[in-house]
């Protein structure tokens, strides 16, 4: 059952966004790192949660929604797997050559 909703979440998902990022300052990394790690969630939370935004929107009917068990957890391992896949591509861009 694991291996199968990690396939749906993967399939859900696509392949990771490409890193595009180069030896910038260590603050623009930072900021390059938190927008991809925000669209990364918001894209999760579109295709697995079928949430509209992230965002606050300040109603209720807005931003309170009823979520199975089984959606949030596609997304909660999404989103592990796409930290897992980030960390692999940042180790394997800092391996010597």
């Amino acid at each position: 059952m694991k291996n199968d909703t990690f396939a749906r979440a993967q399939l859900a998902l696509g392949p990771p966004a490409e890193d595009t990022r180069n030896d910038h300052a260590p603050s623009q990394r930072r900021a390059s790192n938190e927008t991809s790690r925000d669209a990364t969630l918001a894209r999760i939370a579109r295709e697995l949660l079928h949430l509209e935004t992230l965002e606050v929107r300040n109603r209720d009917r807005l931003d309170f929604h009823d979520l199975s068990v089984a959606w949030l957890r596609n997304a909660l391992e999404a989103a592990y797997e796409a930290g897992r896949a980030s960390e692999s591509s940042r180790r394997t861009r800092r391996s010597p050559r």
